[in-house]
């Protein structure tokens, strides 16, 4: 009994990283915005999370692997949902800001849910709670962290958008 509590607490723990990283990947997405304009900004916040997916599925043995994959993730977590916002806006009218910005958030815990859901699936799909349930997973959820990489680069290709001159 003992030991279970101390496992689902040492299991909170690891979630402090990426939840301290996403904010700094908030702020360095801003610094990047600031300098590169908004093109390849979600690019990046997607590749981030990629590094981070990969790390965890490939070295995940010792504690500070973990807590290194989880601080990417969080890197690319506060990277990729503060650039969402910022490629929204400029495209709504001024008096359907808030609603769009509502929605996304709504979307978001969506997302959270399915995500949540998709991720047992796969891993009773890949043996259950073991190793191979575990990387199988991970390499599943990387794959679609490529392919959404890869595509939000490609149409980032396809407009341009100018540097940001204000903070």
């Amino acid at each position: 009994d003992q030991l279970k509590l101390y496992k689902a607490t040492a299991t909170g723990w690891v979630l402090v990283p990426y939840a301290v990283v996403a904010l700094a990947g908030s702020w360095l997405s801003q610094q990047y915005r600031h300098h590169f304009g908004t093109r390849n900004q979600l690019s990046v916040g997607c590749l981030l999370f990629l590094i981070g997916t990969m790390s965890l599925a490939l070295w995940h043995d010792n504690l500070w692997q973990v807590l290194i994959a989880m601080g990417l993730g969080g890197l690319g977590s506060g990277f990729t949902f503060s650039s969402l916002p910022v490629r929204m806006v400029p495209h709504l009218p001024s008096s359907e800001t808030a609603s769009a910005l509502a929605l996304n958030q709504v979307l978001r815990y969506v997302g959270f849910a399915l995500g949540s859901a998709a991720v047992i699936t796969l891993m009773d799909l890949f043996g259950g709670i073991n190793e191979a349930g575990f990387t199988g997973t991970l390499w599943v959820i990387s794959g679609l962290w490529l392919v959404i990489t890869v595509s939000s680069w490609a149409l980032d290709r396809r407009q341009s958008s100018p540097v940001a001159t204000t903070a």
